[in-house]
């Protein structure tokens, strides 16, 4: 079977989409800190104009400082936050998290050991926090915190001895490890593509190298090689990537340390499936990976497939896993990767040499780079390419070598118009926070059990909000009889929610509330008890078999002509249509033999329990001693047939009935004189359509009876009389026969 399309894509805007998050959100791609002697410098970035406000708050052991940038979503790594702590001792922690969702917003946080005033400004897309910690030994330059120049940090003067370089490789990210004798200051780390791909550059001033450090290290995905090239107390790092990825740097005594997260496609994978749906593959490659999948509807995800892969890169197992399937894939620029049919191959004419290409790069000064190429690409020709490199502050222009040249004097002049100096914009004032409006609702409950609604709500509330429930007064059951010899008490359900939170809690619960509470369904139940007595005779009577064929019930009635049949053999357990169930009941009450005990009808709560009694209660004398005092106690047994009758409606009008039927009769004396009680029971569990007769039989006892015969007068004379009498003990067999009848009985009408 063919499907129409399978997509397996774990994307951070269904979340945002639940929480009705517009579109218009700017994502913060970048954080970076800087130490410098003046103080700390943080610039964040993001993808478009990022606006901010400003607040702070004393805590009992320092005090906080926080920038909220408005309308903005949490985009630097999956882990959903940024942390990191300076050496600094006045700055304890830097964290950069999103804070609310509705409405969007990430907060940059400083804890401080003392009250600082940061200086907060915002360029366009860029939004530089400054905190001075000491005051400089000479005027400071003016610093223009929206420039996307690389900081420049001075080296230190002692040479700085690194004893080895190495690369480690985990599922999620490839770490380049320099271990070094003190802490190593990048004095520029710049980015950007080259005629070999993509490439990091990273210079060090006052270090010397360890012997035995190789020039030319192999690397791991992302790394493709690193080149060392070092000169006096120069070295020169030259990364080659394999493609454009996010890295953090973390400098410490020990080191640098570059951090770069892996493709999903150069991760490593291990997977064992025999048998296994190609759906099911990728399924689990998206839950353990986080590969994202987009699968066309002619590819068939019902394939079976078997393979072992132990430590294979994904695009290596898949390559293998597709191909022998006849299906490829490919990845788009947003990471999905896309499964389709192969097509035929087609026989290809021999082309000439393609052109060749050239680069062009264009430093801006001022301008933002992205936007420079959404003002350009519309009159920049079309089989032009242009990118917009942030982290060096360049524009690139690819193409064919003639094309290039041709374009370089329009894009030059436009650049001018473009590329002007800006004007800061305005502080925005701090907005104090307000604590949220908080509204007490009481939410009546009319049919389900309040303490169970309260479980199942609690996750709509909000972090301040309370719930609690209360329950009416009565007892638990919920069923209701019309008929003698039924029982049933009335549901405990109904009651209050009180509800304590902000309005958009409240209205969402009581939207919840009424989706949830509705009246339950309603079964009324019907039983026939019918005793008979077996003889001899009777055992020649009537009999029935039952059968089941595709799932029905068929059920055979052989009875003898006219009036003669007196007995029941052979019933022990069956379901009889109305039909059938009005022909068995007419032969029981022609027969002498037998007797209807009860027949009572009752509604009862889907899930409930309903409780019928046929028969008297016997009572028992109970004596209690205490302290020499005696008590006598009268404890009352039902004696007779007690059934226990419980419902639920399944799909296609079925009624699943649960039944537990006790027949009870006073037995012999005990040696106090108190009778004894013999107990015969029957349970079962059957699905039976509504209005259709679950029969439950085979409930036999046996008591014997003493019938004394005498001549009047003569008989009652003491001592001769016994001459005179005939004692006789007769044996009397019994079957107790139950017939119950459920029907689901609709909203709004009386089920009968």
């Amino acid at each position: 079977m063919r499907t129409k399309a399978y997509t397996f894509v774990l994307i951070l805007g269904i979340v945002l989409a639940a929480a009705q998050i517009g579109r218009s959100a700017v994502r913060i791609t970048s954080i970076k800190l800087s130490e410098l002697p003046e103080g700390l410098l943080i610039t964040v970035k993001g993808t478009g104009e990022l606006k901010y406000r400003t607040g702070e708050a004393d805590r009992v052991k320092g005090f906080v400082f926080y920038v909220d940038i408005l309308d903005s979503l949490f985009w630097v790594n999956r882990k959903g936050y940024w942390s990191v702590k300076p050496r600094a001792s006045e700055v304890q922690k830097v964290l950069l998290a999103q804070h609310s969702l509705d409405p969007p917003l990430t907060r940059l946080a400083l804890r401080m050991s003392r009250r600082i005033s940061p200086e907060v400004k915002a360029e366009g897309r860029v939004l530089t926090v400054s905190v001075p910690l000491h005051a400089p030994s000479k005027p400071a330059e003016r610093r223009h915190p929206a420039s996307i120049e690389p900081t420049i940090e001075k080296a230190a003067k002692k040479h700085v001895r690194i004893t080895h370089i190495e690369i480690e490789r985990e599922e999620t990210e490839t770490r380049l490890i320099i271990a070094s004798e003190g802490r190593l200051k990048p004095e520029a780390i710049r980015s950007g593509e080259s005629d070999e791909g993509f490439a990091l550059r990273i210079e060090l001033r006052g270090v010397s190298l360890s012997r035995g450090i190789p020039r030319t290290i192999e690397g791991a995905p992302p790394i493709r090689e690193v080149e060392l090239n070092a000169v006096g107390d120069r070295c020169d790092l030259r990364i080659l990537l394999t493609r454009k990825a996010v890295y953090q740097v973390d400098s410490s005594e020990k080191g640098l340390v570059l951090s770069f997260e892996t493709p999903v496609m150069d991760r490593l994978v291990t997977i064992r499936a025999e048998e296994e749906s190609l759906g099911k593959i990728l399924m689990l490659l998206f839950e353990q990976y986080g590969a994202n999948f987009l699968v066309d509807r002619d590819v068939d995800v019902n394939q079976k497939v078997t393979l072992n892969l132990r430590d294979v890169p994904l695009k290596k197992a898949l390559s293998e896993l597709l191909g022998s399937l006849g299906y490829s894939f490919y990845e788009t620029e947003e990471g999905i990767i896309r499964v389709t049919v192969k097509k035929p191959v087609e026989a290809k004419e021999v082309k000439e040499a393609p052109p060749k290409l050239a680069i062009r790069s264009f430093k801006l000064r001022y301008a933002s780079p992205q936007k420079a190429v959404e003002l350009l690409k519309e009159i920049v020709p079309s089989d032009l390419k242009l990118l917009a490199d942030d982290v060096s502050g360049k524009l690139i222009l690819s193409g064919e070598e003639g094309k290039v040249t041709a374009a370089i004097p329009l894009v030059e002049s436009l650049l001018k118009e473009i590329d002007l100096p800006v004007e800061a914009p305005k502080e925005t004032p701090p907005v104090e926070e307000r604590p949220p409006e908080v509204v007490r609702r009481v939410l009546e409950v009319h049919y389900s059990d309040p303490e169970e609604l309260k479980r199942l709500l609690q996750p709509f509330l909000s972090p301040i909000g309370k719930l609690e429930a209360f329950a009416k007064g009565g007892g638990k059951g919920g069923a209701s009889a019309s008929g003698s010899g039924g029982t049933a008490a009335e549901a405990a359900k109904g009651g209050y929610l009180v509800v304590v939170d902000v309005p958009q809690a409240v209205d969402a619960i009581k939207r919840e509330l009424e989706r949830l509470d509705k009246p339950p369904h309603q079964i009324e139940i019907k039983a026939c008890i019918v005793e008979r007595t077996i003889s001899d005779e009777s055992e020649l009577g009537l009999g029935w078999s039952f059968g089941y064929e595709k799932g029905k019930t068929s059920v055979s009635v052989e009875s003898p002509v006219g009036a003669e049949a007196k007995g029941l053999v052979g019933l022990r357990y069956g379901t009889l249509s109305p039909t059938e169930f009005a022909a068995v009941l007419k032969v029981i009450t022609a027969s002498s033999e037998a007797k209807i005990l009860s027949n009572p009808r009752i509604t009862v709560i889907e899930g409930e329990q309903a409780k019928f009694h046929s028969g008297d209660q016997v009572g028992f004398s109970k004596v209690t001693i205490q302290e020499g005092i005696e008590t006598v106690e009268i404890e009352f047994k039902d004696v007779g047939v007690v059934l226990t009758v419980s419902a639920e409606v399944k799909e296609e009008d079925k009624v699943l009935l649960e039944a537990d039927v006790q027949v009870s009769d006073l037995g012999e004396l005990t040696k106090t004189g108190e009778p004894t009680i013999s107990t015969r029971e029957a349970q079962t569990k059957v699905l039976v359509k509504s209005g259709d007769t679950v029969v439950i039989g085979g409930l036999t006892s046996e008591r014997k009876m003493k019938s004394v015969e005498k001549f009047p007068i003569l008989g009652d004379i003491p001592l001769i009389g016994r001459i005179f009498n005939n004692t006789k003990t007769i044996t009397k067999k019994s079957e107790v026969i139950v017939f119950i009848t459920p029907r689901i009985a609709r909203v709004g009408k009386a089920g009968g």
